[in-house]
């Protein structure tokens, strides 16, 4: 998922929303996470914060956070 992140394809973004929500594997839902920060937007910015809030796993969760952050922060003013 990383090597696609890379990619920045937006197209790619719900594929990458359907793995952070519905896969069992954390490794899998943190590489979602990092190739949503990547691309950014608002329907992955939306994706994140959802799993910021639900996610069974605390540390997804706080990465999920994190990536938001990141996001927010690249905005321009």
């Amino acid at each position: 998922t990383r090597v696609l992140g890379r990619m920045k394809l937006t197209d790619l973004a719900p594929f990458f929303i359907a793995l952070l929500g519905n896969d069992q594997s954390e490794y899998v839902r943190e590489n979602a996470v990092w190739s949503l920060q990547n691309l950014g937007g608002a329907e992955a910015t939306a994706a994140l914060k959802k799993t910021a809030q639900a996610d069974a796993s605390e540390s997804i969760r706080q990465k999920a956070q994190q990536a938001i952050n990141e996001i927010e922060a690249s905005k321009p003013k």
